[in-house]
């Protein structure tokens, strides 16, 4: 059982273990599923220039693009096994959020 208030970082991986892919792959451990939902395609970008050369007990990183809510729903019931979702909660308009109709 993890410590409580105990800080995890990522360690970087080495430049020879990276790949120009949607998956990065460096063991034969799955890669860590990162959802990012955001109706701004810059957002999912930066996200994977930030993350997509870092790796945690070994595991690379894959990512999972969702642009609305309604992709959201789809691919959390899809991927139930991602690690961390990055979520724009105010999508589609100002007055919609994430889970209302």
């Amino acid at each position: 059982m993890p410590e409580t208030g105990k800080l995890l970082f990522l360690k970087k991986a080495d430049d020879s273990s990276v790949h120009e892919s949607n998956a990065i792959s460096t063991s034969d451990e799955p890669p860590w599923k990162i959802m990012v939902i955001d109706d701004d395609e810059d957002i999912h970008s930066l996200t994977k220039m930030v993350l997509k050369q870092y790796k945690s007990d070994n595991r690379s990183v894959e990512f999972i693009d969702g642009y609305s809510g309604k992709d959201a729903r789809r691919l959390i019931q899809e991927h139930p096994d991602t690690a961390i979702i990055f979520l724009d909660v105010v999508m589609e308009t100002d007055k919609v959020r994430f889970g209302c109709r």
